[in-house]
């Protein structure tokens, strides 16, 4: 209650600007309010052939509702089970294994689709607003870094034109984890766009040296169970096409999933983090450049890692789909995991302040969820073009 009362508030001076954000993403819910996951609710895809008891990892850690957003701008119309190793682009004789498969659904994958929940927005929340300028790195104890740091990370935006003539553009990030393939969240593309633009190759979005290209493929995993389902199966892959692929010399496949020793706080304290998102979520601002923010692992399960913030420092709104890094022992990162969800502090209930938790989709979980779809799609190119 205490939420929607400030929440009104928020939506007064919203109304008060002009060109206000509409930006769509899951609502949130108190840690202490979750449900454990032999509480949550079965996930059943229409057709009856997936559901969450089927999925390949069982959902565990807090259940908080994740971090999707989408900002209408007029003026901006520019142009892997847990133990087994991350897979590698399918093998070339993956045609022979996957060529049969006429329906995604036989490998837990399906096109992704609006959701058809109603959320609140995030104008209604936080009053965003896109960012004009490199935002100071003091606003969220962030540290501003390059891509190298992140093999592989993108800026992904699904976009849609509206009547008016604006453009309703999601903001997340992605991970490219095979030649064709990037990995990200569910929840950022459980709405309607018209197509995903990622942009890539350097941390600042307003570089002229950026590129800017569009998905061919996007795939979410057929349990995910959305803001009803507890954000369970939060995981997708966006897939691109030959051409674009060749182009992206800069941007490295990252080393992901399961990792060389048991996952978890004694093996692995650090982890950090990345992403666009914004820097505060009162009157915050989405980052044109590309913010860093180290987390201390908390536990870790199949399907979902726990972290904390640090320092005042951690992910926001925005930051959605981007990765977790772990380092190895041969100091080589590990990306780990994908944004799917944000705590409110628990002193305070304020977001992206202070004390928190976040969760992330389990990488390690999906490994084989991940090779059969790449598999599938590279087999059958024309049952996963979007």
């Amino acid at each position: 209650m205490v939420f929607r009362t400030g929440l009104m508030a928020t939506i007064f001076a919203c109304a008060a600007l002009a060109g206000c954000d509409s930006v769509k993403f899951p609502g949130f819910t108190q840690p202490d309010d979750a449900a454990s996951p032999a509480e949550q609710p079965a996930v059943t895809i229409e057709d009856g052939a997936a559901t969450q008891a089927e999925s390949n990892a069982d959902n565990t850690g807090t259940q908080t509702p994740a971090s999707n957003t989408q900002i209408t701008d007029a003026a901006d119309t520019a142009t892997p089970p847990a133990d087994t190793a991350a897979p590698s682009p399918a093998p070339d004789d993956s045609a022979s294994e996957y060529a049969g498969i006429t329906n995604l659904l036989s490998v837990n994958a399906a096109r992704c689709a609006p959701s058809g929940e109603d959320t609140q927005t995030l104008a209604e929340i936080a009053n965003a607003e896109m960012a004009t300028a490199t935002v100071s790195t003091q606003a969220v104890n962030a540290t501003a870094i390059t891509t190298d740091t992140f093999p592989g990370i993108v800026k992904m935006e699904p976009r849609r034109v509206l009547a008016s003539g604006s453009v309703s553009s999601g903001h997340c990030g992605a991970t490219r984890i095979a030649e064709n393939w990037f990995v990200t969240a569910s929840h950022c593309l459980d709405d309607t766009y018209d197509e995903i633009r990622l942009i890539a190759t350097d941390s600042n979005l307003r570089d002229p040296r950026a590129i800017t290209f569009e998905a061919t493929a996007s795939l979410c995993h057929s349990a995910y169970g959305g803001a009803s389902g507890q954000y369970s199966n939060d995981v997708a892959l966006i897939g691109i096409s030959d051409e674009t692929a060749a182009i992206l010399t800069d941007v490295p496949i990252a080393r992901f999933g399961a990792t060389d020793r048991p996952l978890g706080p004694v093996n692995y304290p650090n982890a950090r983090m990345a992403g666009w998102g914004l820097t505060s979520f009162e009157r915050g601002q989405l980052s044109d450049t590309l913010l860093r923010a180290d987390l201390s692992l908390v536990s870790s399960g199949p399907a979902a890692i726990t972290v904390a913030s640090t320092e005042n420092s951690g992910p926001c709104i925005g930051d959605s789909g981007g990765p977790l890094l772990v380092d190895e022992a041969d100091g080589e990162p590990r990306v780990i995991g994908v944004l799917s969800v944000v705590e409110q502090n628990r002193q305070t209930g304020q977001f992206c302040t202070g004390d928190y938790n976040a969760r992330y989709t389990n990488l390690g979980g999906y490994a084989d969820w991940m090779e059969m779809v790449i598999g599938t799609c590279q087999a059958n190119p024309d049952l996963c073009a979007r």
